[in-house]
């Protein structure tokens, strides 16, 4: 069930109807509401229905069906909305179903504006994981791919059925949920999905006209104040307040007293021109000569007219209407453009854009020592974010370690700080996952911390440092689906904010706002796993796809074609300049890196050593932090890229040596016969790092 706050429902999407053909309309007719329905015809059981309230006027409906499953679709042109019901049976066929929906979703897309998309139903999916987006099962995955592919948002976070969600809401349109509930029926054993949409049916006409009364219709800046202090100066106001009330609020004073300013600052400020709404004179002249002919058809009608006089008439309408659409695309590429050029230098604008065409219009002395330490742990420090870090061996570093969590907080009270520590966070790192020490009664005390105030900081399995998201079993999964989410959804906002498709105008969207938020900080959580590499790949690989020119192109040929790195070499990149940074001493060598210049292959750096009695897990965790990966990277580097002057020569340098290896990154779907770091290529030319 679909809602918003001018339509109380909008759309109610029913599964497993068990109608047959006989049923006629007026059996499963709800007043107030229109119905397109698809019935299972050779077996019993299933079916769908998509109700569409009457103020919704569906411009194109499809129905499908076969004997497992059932599909009711509508396209509401007014609100350029694609609505589908779906029901799939356990166990049948996921790629029928999302092939019909693809092609449903792409005849409304012929314009290449990206309709808002929401499909409800039941897929009868159990196994899909969408908090980590995964599922073992092959069909179950396809309908992940398919939502991948049109930067699609599952909303529903509840079990909708026993333990799980099997009724779902798809919809590339996430930030017009403004909420989703979860009911339970005592007549079926799924649950009712309400969604309640932030936006109403009625296209926004403009910005409601400013109020130009009392203060606001005044240019305060052209004031003379001088002249107004000095009236002020000599308002009587006890006569002016002589006979108000002093009682209550207060609030007649205050009238009053606003109303005698207002009448001395109006004669020193000038009055606010109000803005007038200029009409484009083109599309007036059109759209003047449309009505016209319209008139003339009508009048034609009425007097009887000869058929084929109406029907040129009728010819000469169509052509004003298809004068008038080619007029504003072309009006719109314009507007697209410069907001594009605007975007380029002031990232910031592309919001200022995109709200104008929404549906919705709608935060002492120094705490550690010179070397970076508390009494007995580390501590870093970043704006009003800080970390206390301390290798936990025993008893007695547990307790150092709450003893300097104390301090801190005693430092905060004695320079008149808060720190809020229902804010704080633990997270442990630990070797063994299923260390059943933690089970035992004695040793949780030394597992969780206390502040003053007597709050108990218990382990979280995640929390946020910096914007990146790290994890108590070492792994940057949680960071991943973040990034890959938040990515898609701007993706999709600019596909649904941009009709243009072209290569300039898309690759500088992308540039700008996308690609950022995949890159953020990925030199510290740089991607080995193939899985994970491809996934944050399918981003970029759904994006390219819709760019003009793209659409025949395979992954790797549309990187060469649009002259574009993928996003593993970027990541490498990125470990690249940083490395350069710390070995030419403009950034700080956190990891604490060590040089040594050869002849041949300039400075070498030294990749520490790993203590190989430790478990497998650590050793993973090792072979893929910034400390080792950054130096074997470093190490690849030809002698001329190395002894670059400084950033800027580097980077031109580094992307001449990189287009000259092959990138072809880990793709769903593709099969790669290496794969495609640095690291790779240097094994294969030999190179010793």
């Amino acid at each position: 069930m679909v809602s918003n706050s001018s339509v109380p429902v909008l759309a109610a999407a029913v599964t497993e109807t068990w109608w047959k053909e006989e049923f006629a309309e007026a059996q499963v007719e709800i007043p107030g509401f229109s119905v397109v329905r698809s019935d299972r015809k050779s077996r019993k059981g299933g079916g769908c229905a998509l109700y569409l309230n009457q103020r919704v006027t569906p411009t194109d409906e499809y129905i499908w069906s076969d004997s497992w499953s059932n599909i009711a679709a509508a396209y509401v042109a007014e609100s350029h909305m694609v609505l589908a019901s779906v029901y799939r049976a356990p166990g049948s066929q996921m790629s029928s179903i999302l092939h019909r929906l693809q092609n449903f979703i792409e005849k409304h897309s012929s314009d290449q504006v990206f309709p808002d998309v929401y499909i409800l139903g039941d897929f009868n999916c159990p196994g899909i994981n969408w908090s980590t987006h995964f599922s073992l099962d092959p069909k179950e995955s396809e309908l992940l791919e398919f939502g991948d592919k049109y930067f699609l948002s599952q909303v529903v976070h509840e079990p909708t059925r026993g333990e799980n969600t099997l009724d779902i809401i798809l919809t590339n349109r996430e930030e017009y949920c403004a909420s989703v509930g979860v009911e339970d029926l005592n007549i079926s054993d799924h649950s009712v999905v309400q969604c309640v949409l932030g936006f109403g049916l009625e296209p926004v006409r403009g910005r409601p006209a400013r109020n130009m009364q009392g203060f606001a219709g005044l240019d305060i800046h052209s004031a003379d104040f001088e002249a107004v202090n000095a009236e002020l100066q000599g308002v009587d106001w006890d006569g002016v307040l002589d006979g108000y009330c002093r009682d209550g609020d207060g609030s007649d004073i205050v009238q009053r007293i606003s109303d005698v300013v207002l009448k001395i600052l109006s004669r020193y400020a000038k009055a606010k021109r109000r803005g007038i709404a200029r009409k484009d004179p083109m599309l007036k002249r059109l759209k003047k000569k449309q009505k016209k002919l319209n008139r003339k058809i009508s009048k034609a009608k009425n007097a009887n007219s000869y058929a084929g006089h109406i029907a040129k008439l009728e010819r000469r309408v169509a052509r004003v209407a298809l004068e008038i659409r080619y007029y504003l695309n072309r009006r719109m590429d314009q507007e697209e453009q410069r907001a594009v050029e605007i975007i380029r230098s002031n990232p910031k604008f592309f919001w200022t854009y995109t709200n104008d065409r929404r549906k919705t219009k709608s935060r002492i002395p120094p705490l550690k020592r010179a070397d970076g330490t508390l009494s007995f742990s580390d501590a870093l420090t970043f704006a009003d974010d800080t970390k206390i870090i301390k290798v936990i061996r025993g008893i007695l570093d547990h307790a150092n370690l709450q003893e300097d969590l104390c301090n801190v907080v005693d430092w905060s009270v004695l320079n008149n700080m808060t720190l809020h520590d229902d804010k704080f966070e633990l997270v442990r790192y630990s070797p063994r996952s299923n260390n059943l020490m933690r089970e035992l009664p004695f040793t949780a005390g030394y597992l969780s911390y206390e502040t003053p105030s007597g709050v108990c900081l218990t382990s979280s399995p995640v929390v946020k440092d910096l914007g990146v998201l790290l994890s108590e079993d070492g792994s940057w999964k949680p960071q991943i689906e973040k990034v890959s989410a938040s990515a898609s959804r701007v993706a999709n906002w600019i596909l649904g904010a941009f009709k243009c498709r072209s290569v300039k105008v898309m690759m500088t969207l992308y540039k700008t706002l996308v690609r950022p938020i995949l890159e953020y900080c990925s030199a510290v959580w740089n991607l080995s796993s193939v899985g994970e590499i491809a996934q944050l790949e399918q981003v970029q690989r759904n994006f390219t796809r819709r760019i003009q020119g793209c659409q025949n192109l395979d992954y790797w040929e549309r990187l060469a074609f649009l002259d574009l790195q993928s996003l593993q070499r970027r990541r490498e990149r990125y470990v690249l300049i940083h490395m350069f940074k710390i070995c030419k001493g403009l950034a700080p060598n956190g990891p604490g890196f060590d040089f040594k210049d050869t002849p041949r292959y300039g400075a070498r750096a030294v990749i520490p050593k790993f203590n190989h009695g430790a478990q497998r897990s650590a050793s993973t965790m090792f072979e893929n932090s910034f400390s080792v990966l950054g130096a074997k990277l470093w190490n690849t580097l030809p002698k001329c890229v190395k002894d670059a002057g400084n950033i800027d020569e580097l980077k031109v340098v580094l992307g001449g040596y990189l287009r000259g290896i092959a990138d072809r990154p880990p793709t769903r779907g593709y099969s790669c016969v290496h794969g495609n770091s640095l690291l790779d290529y240097a094994l294969r030319r030999g190179t010793d790092f």
